[in-house]
């Protein structure tokens, strides 16, 4: 054997003495010939061992060797033989074989080396104590491993958590968490934990990029490098998209056509992971959302009573004007003022109506009343969003709902409000959540997702399938009808309900 195929034995031998590998692992790992790690180890034993010399057996007294009488004479001078002459061929054919044993030699020294950090990888994974939930709603989480354990919290799909322990009653088992501010009891059947677990946080995780402290500005360049042109000016009151990391820089992504480079000594990397949710956190989230919703309807009823005073004073004005006119004027005047009452009356009950619903919104003609059944963090979340139409500019690459926003960031600062945490492109928002079937089976709150855009769906209104976006340049966050495109790709539930 040679010295790769030991080395690759003794590794074996060891993963098999520390626990860290069996039979069937080392099948499934790919490395190997099919025979037992225990029979590399006793083949590798057994080369290595000298072999032992041939006992000469000691001379007796007949076998003693003779005195000569004569005096030796000299051997006679002899030519050495002569070694036996390789061919051509025979040169090539021993080369081929040196060359192709060493080969062999190198291939089993990779493995050996591969196996090495797949065993260090393995006994990492056995070590790691974090669990990931997958449920498509969510789970209770409760201050004792039973079900009647006191409910202190909830904690959705994909939200992370480290195991401090577990439990094990006549209902199953339980994990012992802490997640954010939460810890208490979890069924373990609702969570994936080591490899899977390490697999699966790699593609929930939101990583994102923030200035460092004492950082207030920071140049985002086109390449990697400090000769390259700006492309603008980062502040270090927002957090970016992270993409990679170059030579000393660090990638970051504006938009989903848009990204450039930071050095990255002035920036860190923040990791962003859904965790549980305590009672008291949830209570204080559905009472932020009754207040949004309060306040809506009062500005609701403001715009109501403003419209009845403006019919009020349009109608004195009419009537001041009528009084002034001529006679032969008389008839257009009178129906001036019958369209006037008719459009005043007809404000009014709009108005009226409008308040009637907990939760419309009004601007203009466009009255949007929360189909039944909507939560109250649904509709908070799009009376929110409908507060900036007609406000905020679009702005490629914005996050900002003052000065300017593109479609993925206008959804992204939306759910951010309510604690919610979504990806900025509108690629990765397109992904993200759970999927819905058409715009029937979706609800007000959803994610609608174009090839290359993204909005907040309304639900529908007259039949008609509504949405809030910020459009494109030149333009300010908008209604507009769902299907006005037809390359929607899919619908997705972010918010978990």
């Amino acid at each position: 054997m040679g010295t790769a195929k030991k080395i690759l034995a003794l590794v074996l031998t060891a993963a098999l003495a520390f626990g860290l590998l069996s039979d069937r692992s080392l099948a499934l790992s790919g490395v190997g010939d099919g025979t037992s790690p225990r029979e590399w180890r006793t083949e590798s034993t057994a080369e290595v061992t000298e072999p032992a010399e041939p006992e000469t057996p000691a001379p007796t007294e007949m076998e003693a060797p003779t005195v000569p009488t004569e005096p030796e004479t000299p051997p006679e001078t002899t030519v050495p033989p002569t070694a036996p002459s390789l061919s051509r061929d025979d040169i090539i054919r021993i080369s081929k074989n040196a060359a192709v044993q060493k080969t062999r030699e190198e291939e089993l020294l990779r493995a050996s080396l591969l196996l090495a950090k797949r065993l260090a990888r393995l006994a990492e994974m056995s070590n790691n104590t974090m669990a990931v939930c997958r449920t498509s709603g969510y789970v209770n989480v409760r201050n004792a491993g039973s079900t009647s354990g006191k409910l202190v919290g909830k904690i959705h799909n994909n939200a992370v958590a480290t195991v401090l322990g577990k439990s094990y009653g006549s209902d199953g088992t339980w994990y012992h968490i802490q997640s954010g501010s939460v810890e208490g009891y979890v069924k373990s059947e609702f969570f994936v934990t080591g490899a899977e677990a390490v697999a699966l946080y790699d593609q929930i995780v939101n990583r994102f990029v923030e200035l460092n402290d004492g950082v207030e500005t920071l140049r985002l360049r086109v390449a990697p490098n400090g000769n390259s042109n700006v492309l603008t000016v980062l502040n270090s009151d927002q957090r970016y998209s992270y993409v990679g990391e170059e030579n000393g820089w660090t990638q970051i992504a504006l938009s989903d056509l848009v990204s450039g480079y930071v050095a990255s000594e002035y920036v860190r990397v923040v990791l962003d992971v859904n965790t549980a949710i305590s009672l008291q956190e949830e209570q204080a989230l559905l009472e932020q959302s009754r207040a949004i919703i309060r306040e809506y309807e009062e500005s609701l009823e403001a715009s109501r009573q403003e419209s009845i005073r403006q019919s009020i004073a349009e109608s004195k004005r009419i009537e001041s004007l009528i009084a002034r006119s001529r006679a032969e004027e008389a008839a257009s005047i009178a129906e001036s003022i019958r369209q006037s009452i008719a459009e005043s009356s007809r404000l009014a009950s709009l108005a009226e109506s409008s308040k009637a619903e907990t939760g419309n919104y009004q601007q203009g003609e466009f009255v949007w009343i929360p189909p039944e059944g909507t939560s109250d963090l649904r509709k908070s979340i799009c009376i929110k969003a409908l507060s900036y139409v007609g406000v905020t500019p679009y702005v490629w690459g914005g996050n900002s709902l003052v000065t300017g926003v593109d479609c993925s960031g206008f959804t992204q600062q939306i759910f951010r409000l309510f604690g919610i945490s979504i990806p900025r492109n509108s690629a990765a928002q397109g992904a993200y959540g759970i999927g819905v079937h058409s715009f029937a089976d979706a609800r007000p709150g959803d994610i609608l997702h174009y090839d290359g855009h993204v909005a907040i769906y309304l639900g529908f209104v007259n039949g008609i399938p509504m949405m809030v976006h910020s459009p494109t340049e030149g333009q300010k966050v908008t209604v507009q009808r769902a299907d006005y495109r037809h390359d929607l790709r899919s619908i997705r539930n972010v918010i978990g309900d």
